[in-house]
């Protein structure tokens, strides 16, 4: 397997938070994680459904960590909008590996239907994703003294659905904030990653100058979101100036997580270029 990069990320190094012989955000300065499980960030109501049921969420943050503002990442799972929990993939391995260097996680659940009502109404079943994903960054910023998050370096990261609900939630304003909780509360985000989704029919409009920097992992023979739509995501990122990377994953299919080595090593150096000021 070979990978090529391109885009056009070359912004100034930033200055970080530093330990005895390493640096936070880029090296493990934490030997342990703690992690809260089912915490609940919202509720919603399900498809079908005449009530509201809880939205939950997982936290990992580092273990002794004295920052009084520790920058988040918002992780949304993928499985078609039809299936999937938060403990999907390698997103424990991810959250626990970058809560080692310093950033806190939160891998959240969202509404899900069959797939039969979610093929009958994709738009819909996208929006009540994406109104679920803004109520956990809602969440984060009504939570920020209780958990010392920084309210102003929050991250979406999302793989397959999850990343088309981070893409829609982060570049589409027009599908509204939605009643999921947490109200009075900005849903925007600093960045964005995206693994394997995409912008399907949209990538083309809805994305503006000035709005979140993009990361893109996608493979070159992924049948299920084509690689031509990681590439319309990254024409329409350089047309609008939105700085943007795209790790090509040559040779490989969707949900190509065997890639865990990579994946760390592009997350830390977009993420500290990117979200850390």
């Amino acid at each position: 397997m070979s990978v090529a990069v391109a885009g056009c990320d070359s912004g100034n190094v930033v200055q970080v938070d530093t330990l005895p012989g390493k640096t936070r955000y880029v090296d493990t300065v934490f030997s342990a994680v703690a992690t809260q499980t089912g915490v609940p960030y919202g509720a919603s109501v399900p498809f079908g459904s005449t009530s509201a049921a809880p939205l939950l969420l997982d936290l990992y943050q580092p273990e002794g960590d004295t920052a009084s503002a520790r920058p988040v990442l918002v992780w949304i799972h993928g499985g078609g909008f039809v299936s999937g929990t938060r403990t999907d993939g390698q997103i424990p391995r991810l959250a626990r590996s970058l809560a080692l260097r310093g950033y806190v996680s939160v891998s959240i659940s969202y509404r899900l239907r069959n797939g039969v009502t979610f093929n009958a109404d994709p738009a819909g079943g996208i929006r009540d994703a994406v109104h679920d994903a803004r109520a956990a960054v809602r969440w984060v910023r009504a939570n920020s003294r209780a958990f010392r998050f920084d309210p102003t370096r929050i991250a979406f990261v999302g793989s397959s659905a999850g990343g088309i609900t981070a893409l829609f939630s982060s570049y589409d304003q027009s599908l509204g904030e939605g009643a999921s909780g947490n109200p009075g509360f900005p849903s925007t985000v600093k960045t964005v990653v995206n693994f394997w989704g995409s912008l399907p029919q949209a990538a083309d409009s809805v994305m503006q100058a000035g709005e979140p920097p993009l990361l893109i992992f996608h493979g070159t023979e992924d049948t299920t979101v084509p690689y031509a739509e990681a590439l319309q995501l990254v024409a329409r990122a350089t047309q609008v100036g939105i700085p943007h990377r795209l790790v090509t994953l040559t040779g490989q299919g969707h949900a190509a997580w065997n890639n865990v080595p990579l994946f760390e090593a592009e997350l830390t150096q977009f993420l500290r270029q990117r979200l850390i000021p």
